[in-house]
């Protein structure tokens, strides 16, 4: 400052000649500095003037793909100069399309599969101070392609509703699922392509909500053809005045059914929840392996006729196409905690008689909501015929605990009809949706309000079964019923995701004293074996398999309750119903990216105990392609944060689906 404080007092005459000497550089310097502004400035206008007709030139193609070059070029150019303003003189640009085609050899760069519309701008700006620069114009070439059919994605998020959720959990959780959509949709607002963003949401605890609105859907087993749809119903024992019978031909059973004013009916579990008066409450059971594990399309035929024992739907030769049907979820009544015991003969109509003792049984059994000594009886709908029992030895009670007679009451049909008949209403909160908890799952929804809606509502509640989320996050994807809304597996330009995210290890409870069976009732049912009453499918008369055990290895079994030998026992340890699950888990893992399906697995604040943080894993993983390569070259899959860092996990996982996304 000193120094040039006394340039400018000097008086000698050397000031005047260096500043006569540098007066031109200076000039030149003002007059380069306010061109070159104005340079950058149109450049910038043309640049994103470009950008836009190339992207409205890509979309014409896309809706009239027999476009030729210079029609498109004809679009463009309207385009350009609709955006590009009066500030630039025509006469100083020139715009040149070209359609360039996708490179056929698989081994290309991934940029360079697909077409492209290709739009180059020649642009020339006219200097302002052309006699200090001698320079009339600065000219560039600007360029901007855009590669048809970007891609689109289906995102299906799969995220742990169980009651371990509960609090703040379920309210970040909420939070940053919501940000999620937001960054993955906001990649969206510039794609050529329809439908470029598709969300679907699948809340989970122990069992998953499909929606009642699906009641009448033919996926659903509407006439009790599958497996798991008679399981603790025992159609021996209901009553009518009518001739019962079973649909049989040779030799097979195909369905229970009654004369009602000359028509034969089929019972089901429909007709059960009819009986008890509550409607179906949206949740459906686990179908039997390998379905449990498989996207085996659930359009099976259903008839009167034995195509039933015909069904061949996952094609391996196996006539098992009913259990491909999907089980609406019915938790049976559980016995009473009591029993009665008649002192004498008396028959009484109406309640007990003053002779007939209660008795406390060993335990209060939860799902009891349903008396269970009343018998039916169809000539007189207003008559209950009590049913008495002693605890004699020679005659146990009837269903005393740890008696085959408790599961045989858990079974009973008379007890269903005595109630809509009599009371027309349950005795207890409990009842056949006991366990069905979640909100429904949302489908495939290009709304983004529609899915950031549904993720607030959802609420914590249950425990937790990872493989029901998982498999039906997988079918809201596919195209195959019971949920179409998924383009075809092979659509090179769409890629689909699931993001899977839980709190905890796969559990299911084995309630101790509380059931009959030592264990709560589930989308698996009760872990009970082959042998048991309650696994007996009537209209094949024969046990049904036990869905825990069938189709594991016996290393899956290893150190669990179904160590070979034992098969016949009920499961007396969580860690044994966790392995289990998370053998079917694991199948279901590989089966998913097998179909080109690629999982991001978030570990949200898991437990120090148990095997969730291996399970999710081995699950997490790029989706595969028929040839054996991935989908996804690259990537981080597997995520294990605490509460506070779900927001930059998720942030992570949105960003790499939308650089997945753009760049096809």
């Amino acid at each position: 400052m000193k120094k040039l404080a006394s340039f400018l007092k000097s008086t000698s005459g050397n000031v005047a000649i260096t500043t006569a000497l540098l007066m031109f550089p200076l000039m030149t310097g003002i007059a380069a500095t306010v061109d070159f502004s104005n340079y950058v400035s149109q450049r910038s206008k043309v640049q994103n003037a470009t950008d836009a007709a190339a992207l409205a030139a890509a979309k014409e193609l896309e809706t009239a793909p027999n476009s030729t070059e210079e029609s498109l070029k004809t679009y463009a150019t309207n385009f350009f100069n609709s955006n590009v303003g009066q500030e630039i003189d025509p006469n100083n640009y020139t715009l040149n399309l070209s359609l360039i085609p996708g490179n056929p050899d698989p081994s290309a760069p991934a940029n360079e599969q697909q077409d492209r519309v290709n739009v180059t701008v020649d642009f020339k700006y006219d200097t302002i101070f052309y006699g200090i620069l001698s320079r009339e114009s600065i000219e560039g070439e600007i360029k901007s392609f855009v590669t048809l059919g970007n891609r689109t994605v289906e995102v299906a998020l799969v995220l742990d509703n169980s009651g371990s959720m509960s609090g703040s959990r379920i309210s970040t959780l909420r939070t940053e699922a919501k940000n999620l959509v937001d960054i993955v949709h906001n990649s969206a607002s510039l794609s050529t392509l329809v439908d470029p963003v598709q969300f679907s949401i699948v809340p989970f605890s122990g069992t998953v909500n499909i929606g009642t609105n699906n009641r009448n859907e033919s996926w659903l087993d509407q006439r009790g053809y599958a497996d798991p749809h008679h399981e603790n119903f025992d159609w021996d024992t209901y009553r009518t005045n009518n001739s019962t019978r079973y649909q049989e031909s040779g030799g097979v059973r195909y369905g229970f059914q009654e004369s009602v004013n000359g028509s034969w009916q089929w019972k089901t579990r429909w007709d059960v929840f009819d009986m008890v008066g509550t409607q179906w409450g949206g949740c459906v059971e686990m179908r039997p392996w390998p379905h449990n594990v498989l996207d085996t399309s659930a359009n099976a035929i259903q008839s009167y006729s034995g195509v039933r024992n015909s069904m061949d739907a996952d094609n391996d030769g196996q006539n098992d196409g009913h259990n491909a049907l999907f089980v609406p979820y019915f938790a049976p009544d559980e016995p009473n905690y009591f029993y009665a015991r008649e002192e004498d003969d008396d028959v009484t109509n109406f309640g007990f008689a003053p002779d007939v003792e209660h008795r406390i049984d060993d335990d209060s059994y939860r799902n009891d909501y349903l008396y269970d000594f009343q018998d039916y009886n169809p000539s007189n709908p207003n008559q209950r015929i009590q049913l008495y029992t002693n605890d004699n030895s020679g005659n146990p009670a009837f269903g005393r605990r740890n008696s085959d007679r408790q599961i045989e009451r858990t079974n009973f049909m008379f007890k269903y009809q005595r109630n809509i008949q009599l009371n027309g209403s349950l005795n207890s909160s409990h009842g056949p949706n006991d366990g069905c908890r979640t909100r429904p799952i949302t489908e495939l929804s290009t709304s983004r309000d529609d899915i950031k809606n549904e993720i607030g509502r959802m609420q914590a509640s249950g425990t937790t079964n990872i493989q029901q989320g998982l498999t039906w996050g997988w079918r809201t994807l596919s195209e195959r019923a019971p949920f179409t809304g998924g383009r075809p597996i092979d659509e090179l330009k769409n890629l689909k995701f699931i993001v899977l995210l839980t709190d905890g290890n796969n559990f299911y409870s084995t309630d101790g004293d509380s059931t009959p069976n030592q264990t709560a009732y589930g989308a698996w049912g009760y872990a009970r074996v082959e042998g048991q009453q309650n696994l007996r499918n009537p209209l094949t008369n024969t046990h049904t398999s036990n869905r825990w055990i069938e189709g594991l290895e016996s290393a899956d079994l290893a150190d669990t309750i179904y160590t070979a030998g034992t098969f016949d026992l009920t499961p007396e340890s969580n860690n044994d119903f966790e392995k289990i699950m998370n053998a079917h888990t694991n199948q279901a893992c590989v089966n998913i990216k097998n179909d080109g399906v690629s999982i991001y697995a978030v570990a949200f604040a898991v437990p120090q105990t148990g095997g969730v943080r291996q399970l999710l894993q081995a699950c997490a993983g790029s989706g595969i392609r028929p040839d054996g390569s991935p989908v996804v070259a690259d990537g981080t899959f597997y995520f294990d944060v605490d509460q506070g860092g779900l927001a930059a996990a998720f942030e992570d996982i949105a960003r790499q689906i939308t650089n997945l996304r753009l760049s096809g």
